[in-house]
């Protein structure tokens, strides 16, 4: 017998006695890949939210990731690179203020403050009605009853639902404000 004979003889019998097993399913996905690379980009770049992200699968557990990042009030592109579960490269731009200028915390701002308002609108103690004077109502309706000062110089009278100034000249705006016309 050749050399070469011996050698394949021997190899073929190795190869018979080592168990040959199924090479085990990799638990690679396009949801893991991103997910390295996110965990980099907060590691590295304290980023805090990621958008506008694109996931490529470039075949054996090798992916290619795309998008946008945020942090405090800037915003960047990157591109990343994972294999096997890996982040084997990560390319971040140049980091520039936010378009809105962080208006997002402005915005909220400002709806609470137009909030605040209508709730103190709705829940204020000045209203235009004749009744406020008086919350339990004019029960008596007698003339020595009948008549108020709402303001400095003005008198108001329940029987006529009129306002007057001192001078006993009819004020519209204090008519209006009281008696709701």
């Amino acid at each position: 017998m050749s050399k070469s004979a011996l050698i394949a003889a021997a190899l073929a019998l190795v190869a018979a006695s080592v168990p040959v097993t199924p090479v085990q399913a990799q638990n690679w996905s396009p949801r893991a890949a991103e997910n390295q690379c996110k965990d980099q980009l907060r590691q590295q770049y304290s980023v805090t939210r990621t958008h506008d992200v694109t996931t490529s699968d470039r075949g054996n557990g090798r992916y290619q990731i795309n998008g946008n990042a945020d942090r405090n009030k800037q915003t960047t592109s990157f591109n990343c690179r994972v294999e096997s579960n890996n982040v084997r490269s990560l390319n971040v731009g140049r980091w520039t203020e936010k378009p809105n200028g962080g208006g997002d915390a402005v915005a909220a701002i400002g709806i609470a403050i137009a909030l605040g308002a209508i709730i103190a609108a709705a829940s204020s103690k000045k209203k235009s009605h004749e009744y406020d004077q008086y919350p339990d109502g004019y029960q008596g309706n007698d003339y020595s009853n009948d008549s108020y000062n709402p303001a400095n110089g003005v008198t108001c009278y329940r029987q006529q639902r009129a306002c007057f100034d001192n001078y006993n000249n009819y004020n519209a705006g204090w008519t209006s404000r009281e008696f709701g016309y």
